[in-house]
């Protein structure tokens, strides 16, 4: 099967009543490292997600893949918000519903769930009542019921907000197992010690526009933008 890799924003605005949320963003992201966006609150992490997958449309510019299909609502590339969406389900339940979208042997879904389970410790949650657990179970929940579908882009805003430093530590794990695994992460974070340990490459974004691009060991080593400068001195 073709790769749906290299994913392609050419020249995207984006615009809300007049106001320039996104501004003349060329960006090409080949599969590789782990892709970071860092920035402020407000300078278009999400946004710039959001349109990527698929979720919003442009207002000027073009979002392509390598397939020249949308391939929103694929199971090629998909998405874990910061509040992940629980279906009102046992955690199991949960799921085999995602699984129905490519397998119809039941053994078989409930051996892929059973593994999926024990990988991040939730085998005994198993039978729980998904919107139960503690965020940071959920968003492990989150993110292996989008992996089940082997996407081979993952879009992740923002996966550990919120979320206390055991579960911080396991969701970054997971992160680096499924990024060795082949899929392409790209993720929104303000957590500048978590860019570091996650060691990709940072895209940093100012007021809707990309200021720079760099692995992580060059962008935190060498600081070209004040603004940069600013951000990580006053985010510690």
């Amino acid at each position: 099967m073709k790769s749906i890799l290299p994913l392609k924003i050419d020249r995207v605005w984006f615009k809300n009543a007049g106001e320039i949320l996104l501004e003349n963003i060329t960006l090409r992201i080949e599969k590789g490292l782990p892709k970071i966006l860092m920035g402020a609150n407000g300078s278009g992490k999400t946004l710039l997600m959001r349109v990527a997958h698929g979720l919003l449309m442009p207002t000027q510019g073009r979002v392509s893949w390598a397939d020249n299909k949308k391939n929103f609502g694929s199971v090629r590339q998909t998405m874990v918000f910061q509040k992940p969406i629980m279906l009102r389900r046992t955690v199991k339940e949960n799921l085999l519903f995602a699984l129905n979208t490519i397998e119809n042997d039941r053994t078989i879904k409930e051996q892929l769930v059973q593994k999926a389970l024990s990988e991040v410790n939730l085998s005994h949650k198993a039978d729980a009542y998904a919107p139960t657990l503690s965020q940071g179970e959920q968003q492990k929940l989150a993110i292996i019921r989008a992996c089940l579908l082997k996407p081979e882009v993952l879009f992740l805003d923002e996966p550990t907000s919120n979320i206390d430093p055991h579960y911080t530590r396991e969701i970054e794990s997971l992160i680096r197992t499924i990024s060795n695994q082949g899929t392409q992460i790209i993720m929104a974070t303000h957590n500048i010690d978590q860019a570091k340990r996650l060691n990709g490459e940072i895209l940093f974004m100012k007021k809707g526009r990309l200021i720079d691009k760099r692995n992580a060991d060059e962008f935190f080593a060498n600081i070209k933008d004040s603004h940069i400068s600013e951000f990580l001195t006053f985010s510690k």
